[in-house]
């Protein structure tokens, strides 16, 4: 019975053995790729009977699969023929709906529609396109016409607008650089391709800012100063810039344009003023250490950079060389502006015996051009402009600043309380005199300069009038008092009949000679509260605050009845008479702002003009 039971054994062993050789084999040529693989085992045992089963249905689920996956990539590939063709712009092409596939079969009908859709949208573009060109068109006529040169590109950095007046700061036209692109529009400016200004809207990096100047970033704007050593033929140009995005009326970003101002004579008067501040502060450092006297010296300086107004200033060097040499009397003369003149403008001391204005050529030191030191008893080398009753010591110094003689400082000693070495001008006394001698010309000349930057910067060169920016700034201001004050104000539009007439019969030069006997006329004419300014060509405007209708009239009447006794001549050539049309505003009947005043007194003047000139009308 056990030899019976060990050969069952045995027997079975070898049936299993065979069975798991078999299933090793079919798993091994499935997981190959070979799904038509199938276990067959002779066998009655149930276990491996149940495992052959489920083995062959394992393979037959895989042969299925990989046949659908088959069918589906061969959908798959299909559609990306199609879509391979929609990337490369061909719209006519369809993808296929019936397949077997729900998933590929959906997939076509996306394809098919977004197609479809893609197909709206270009017709959309292209009518944006059209719009856009209208845009462009448009936004070229305006800008040509644009007093700063400026240009414009689109959102492709390609150059669409290119005006008259960037033609004359570059010289390049307009014809050489349209339609391109890659930074073209910087190479007229720095001779290589760069990024610019406008550039900088879409960027911060600090190795870009770098590149340029000041910068300043104003929410979609920036604006800049840079020095372009390239422009102007090799000159180099001070340059001031804004840039700023454009867009669409959908918000949408299309461009940028960029506007160029040659900003260089400003820059250089303000380099000359920072020179001289520069020059002013080093001395007051080199003398802080020395003597009370130099100690004095600097706060002279500190004080005159401080100053208003050039009488500020004559003021303080009056009483600071007081200090300075109290046993000397003294006096600054300066330089008039046809250098034909010296005028006595700040005196110091008791009893100084010079005269109060001279010929140039009365002074040794002016006629020489350096120091001039004369000692009692020495009357050959002794200076026209003196006194004869003065036979002492005494020493004059031109005022000198960037070259040019401005004026005269003169410093004569004392005759009774002081000491023979207080009267004596020594070395360390002399060199002082030297040192505040171009302390006081930098000083003065600096003033001088700031005082003519800020004429420039309100009045019209050619009339001395104030120009029309200040005019509009100050017309607020009076409009806002008389409102607080609740008082009115008058406003005179004065315009010269036949001004053409003048300029077409005797030349521009002529009709420029009549503006400023206009201007001279006009302030002679008017109240020291008023304000005369010139408002463009040949109309002026006369702000009245506090007069009234009546008043502002009965002004205007007699402005316009007086200036007929005005005789112009030109090169001794009489011009003729002038006469004027005038119309007449007043705040708050004809408007309660500035535009409106203007705008009421500009339509009187046109009234006045319209019915025969040499009239006051005054606005409805």
């Amino acid at each position: 019975m056990r030899k019976e039971n060990k050969n069952n054994i045995e027997t079975i062993n070898k049936e299993l053995s065979i069975a798991i050789s078999n299933i090793t084999k079919t798993i091994n040529e499935i997981s190959k790729g070979d799904y038509s693989a199938r276990l067959k085992l002779r066998t009655n045992n149930p276990l491996l009977i149940e495992l052959e089963s489920k083995l062959n249905s394992l393979a037959d689920d895989m042969q299925n699969i990989i046949a659908q996956y088959h069918e589906l990539a061969i959908d798959i590939s299909t559609h990306y023929e199609v879509l391979k063709k929609i990337s490369e712009g061909d719209l006519s092409v369809r993808a296929l709906e019936d397949l077997k596939n729900e998933l590929t079969a959906q997939l076509g009908k996306l394809i098919n529609k977004g197609i479809k859709n893609l197909l709206v949208l270009v017709g959309q573009l292209k009518k944006a396109e059209e719009q856009d060109k209208s845009n462009i068109e448009y936004l070229q006529d305006i800008i040509e016409f644009l007093p700063d040169a400026t240009f414009v590109i689109d959102k492709d950095k390609k150059v669409i607008a290119w005006n008259k007046a960037i033609e004359d700061l570059t010289g390049v036209k307009k014809t050489e650089v349209i339609g391109k692109g890659d930074y073209a529009y910087s190479v007229p400016f720095y001779g290589h391709k760069r990024p610019a200004l406008i550039d900088l809207l879409n960027a911060s990096g600090e190795n870009i800012e770098n590149l340029f100047g000041k910068i300043e970033r104003k929410s979609n704007t920036i604006i800049g100063e840079m020095y372009i050593p390239s422009i102007r033929g090799g000159k180099g140009a001070y340059l001031w810039a804004i840039a700023s995005h454009l867009f669409d009326r959908n918000g949408n970003r299309t461009g940028a344009i960029e506007s160029i101002r040659d900003i260089t004579e400003f820059k250089e008067n303000e380099q000359l003023a920072i020179n001289a501040n520069q020059k002013l502060k080093l001395w007051a450092k080199k003398l802080e250490h020395n003597t009370k006297k130099l100690t004095i010296l600097n706060e002279m300086g500190e004080l005159i950079q401080t100053c208003m107004s050039i009488d500020e200033a004559y003021d303080i060097i009056s009483q600071s060389m007081q200090k300075l040499f109290p046993s000397f009397a003294g006096c600054v003369y300066m330089m008039n502006d046809s250098k034909d003149l010296l005028s006595n403008v700040s005196i110091w001391g008791d009893h100084l015996l010079s005269e109060n204005s001279f010929n140039p050529n009365g002074c040794w030191a002016i006629r020489r051009n350096k120091t001039h030191i004369s000692e009692a008893g020495n009357i050959a080398a002794r200076c026209k402009h003196l006194s004869k009753e003065f036979s002492g010591n005494y020493i004059c110094l031109p005022l000198i600043a960037h070259g040019e003689i401005i004026g005269l400082l003169h410093l004569q000693a004392a005759n009774d309380q002081f000491l023979i070495s207080d009267l004596e001008i020594t070395g360390p006394r002399q060199q002082l005199a030297i040192t505040i001698a171009e302390h006081i010309s930098l000083s003065l000349f600096n003033i001088k300069l700031r005082e003519r930057l800020r004429e420039q910067a309100v009045r019209d060169h050619l009339t001395g009038l104030f120009n029309r920016r200040y005019m509009e700034e100050t017309l607020e201001r009076e409009i806002q008092r008389a409102k607080r004050n609740d008082s009115t104000l008058g406003l005179i539009m004065l315009d010269i009949d036949h001004f053409k007439r003048f300029n077409d019969t005797f030349g521009h030069a002529a009709g420029d000679a009549i503006l400023r006997e206009i201007a001279s006329f006009i302030k002679s004419h008017i109240r020291m509260e008023d304000i005369a300014s010139r408002y463009g060509g040949e109309e002026f405007l006369i702000t009245m605050p506090d007069a009234s209708l009546e008043i502002t009239k009965e002004r205007a009447e007699k402005l316009r009845q007086e200036v007929k006794k005005l005789m112009v001549d030109h090169y001794l050539k009489p011009l003729g008479a002038v006469t004027l049309s005038c119309g007449v505003s007043v705040f708050p009947a004809h408007g309660r702002n500035g535009e409106t005043l203007i705008k009421a007194a500009d339509k009187a003047l046109y009234k006045a003009k319209a019915e025969g000139r040499d009239k006051v009308v005054v606005a409805e």
